[in-house]
């Protein structure tokens, strides 16, 4: 969609284009590109898709894992739904994200595209996906990123003087947890510069794999009363190296204290 509003300092109006994108497919390969789309797609204002269904929905993106029949190459498919707003008057504007519905709009379009994929793909269960349970909506606003972050003891960073860094704590209950860090300013997008997350049930863990592993990269998987866990945490450029006494040691307090909290072990290579 377009439109266009005029502009002071010019004759010409200034013009945006609104968008939602919907993909379908595995993860991105590449390291960076996959480190991007978890920070996009578990980002901590988007809440649990409930009734068992694998996924997170906010009210600007969701992601969907659909089901081992839909696999590509052992690796697991999901669709995703984002929105971005990008103007090209003479300010110009970077890709913002806008709100698109409700979480329960967007999520029925999530599954309106996952279920006309599936059919499309061969892959399809006997019955269509639906949502007919109510939403746990995240439990708190942003607020400015401190210390601890994540109300996580030991995840600290030196964030420095005017820092405009503001934190989403999103989903926390015993098979994920999410929390975000972004920096906050006029017409910057609403992306994590720095992202947590503990994935305890299997087809959200299988979405980290190609990831390098090890507490080193921020990636640990183990085993959790029987289900393959992973502990995530990437800090962006603008945090790498900031954290408190050290990146490696953040990470590892994280999956040390989200063990504890659900009763697993801190993880191998921890």
């Amino acid at each position: 969609m377009t439109s266009t509003v005029p502009d002071d300092d010019s004759d010409e109006p200034l013009r945006f284009e609104e968008q939602v994108t919907v993909e379908y497919g595995p993860v991105p390969s590449g390291a960076e590109e996959h480190h991007a789309w978890t920070g996009r797609y578990f980002h901590g204002a988007a809440s649990r898709l409930p009734d068992g269904l694998d996924g997170l929905v906010a009210g600007d993106r969701a992601m969907l894992v659909l089901p081992t029949a839909c696999d590509v190459d052992g690796r697991p498919s999901t669709v995703t739904i984002r929105s971005g707003s990008t103007g090209n008057g003479h300010p110009g504007r970077p890709a913002m994200p806008f709100t698109i519905g409700s979480r329960p709009e967007v999520a029925r379009m999530l599954l309106d595209a996952a279920n006309t994929v599936m059919l499309k793909a061969g892959c399809a269960p006997g019955e269509p996906l639906r949502v007919t349970s109510p939403f746990v909506t995240v439990a708190e606003d942003d607020g400015s990123a401190g210390s601890p972050l994540c109300r996580i003891p030991g995840v600290t960073f030196g964030f420095g003087p005017g820092s405009r860094y503001r934190m989403q704590v999103g989903v926390v209950d015993g098979r994920l947890q999410t929390c975000s860090v972004v920096w906050k300013a006029p017409g910057t997008p609403d992306e994590p510069a720095a992202q947590y997350v503990m994935a305890g049930d299997p087809r959200m863990a299988a979405l980290f794999a190609g990831l390098p592993e090890g507490a080193g990269h921020g990636l640990v998987r183990t085993e959790c009363n029987g289900r393959p866990t992973v502990f995530y945490g990437n800090a962006g450029s603008g945090l790498k190296g900031s954290g408190r006494p050290r990146d490696r040691r953040v990470f590892e307090n994280f999956t040390e204290s989200v063990s504890r909290r659900i009763g697993c072990g801190a993880g191998e290579g921890a």
